[in-house]
């Protein structure tokens, strides 16, 4: 997603409608701004003392999410045999 600071009339309809959160409005400028992911390296990432954020592709965060839900449908399986 890319903002047109020129076009953005700071109404913040991005900000209700991200279910996220992410976009915010810059208190000088009044305009819309969202996470860069600091060019890749995401600084917020690194600095979690408890490691509880990571930035992964769009693939292997899918990949992981698929798999864990496999993992819970298993034991679900194995408990109720």
């Amino acid at each position: 997603m890319v903002v047109d600071e020129a076009l953005c009339i700071g109404c913040r309809s991005c900000l209700i409608a991200c279910p996220f959160g992410i976009p915010a409005i810059h208190h000088d400028r009044g305009v819309m701004v969202k996470c860069n992911l600091c060019g890749g390296d995401p600084e917020c990432v690194q600095e979690c003392p408890r490691q509880a954020l990571s930035f992964l592709e769009a693939d292997e965060a899918s990949h992981n999410k698929l798999r864990m839900a496999a993992d819970r449908l298993m034991h679900v399986v194995e408990r109720s045999r």
